[in-house]
């Protein structure tokens, strides 16, 4: 037996290639995004999720679940930007700080 990339299956099997569990329609659906920002725990946990949701999980029969995915994409964007923002501040602080002492 082969598959596509002419692996063989036995190959598979012997390196003991686990697939990414289903991704969770459920729990994304039931998530506000307007309050995903102050639960960062279930944000790092969606990031997580979105980042391993392959093509074929899309749900292709339901727009609203692709738009409700879309909101929550942009919301974790939201927060990630802000992270960076304030990481940046702290960088530009702290190089600020080097340049008064001359180190």
């Amino acid at each position: 037996m082969r598959l596509k990339q002419n692996i063989p299956f036995i190959w598979l099997r012997k390196t003991n290639i686990k697939m990414a569990p289903k991704f969770d329609w459920d729990e994304l659906m039931h998530t506000d995004p307007e309050f995903l920002p102050g639960q960062e725990e279930l944000a790092s946990k969606l990031l997580e999720s979105l980042s391993k949701l392959e093509d074929n999980e899309l749900a292709q029969d339901d727009p609203n679940k692709l738009i409700h995915l879309f909101k929550i994409t942009r919301t974790l964007l939201k927060m990630k930007t802000q992270e960076v923002d304030l990481a940046m501040e702290e960088l530009e602080k702290a190089g600020e700080e080097q340049a008064k002492t001359g180190n």
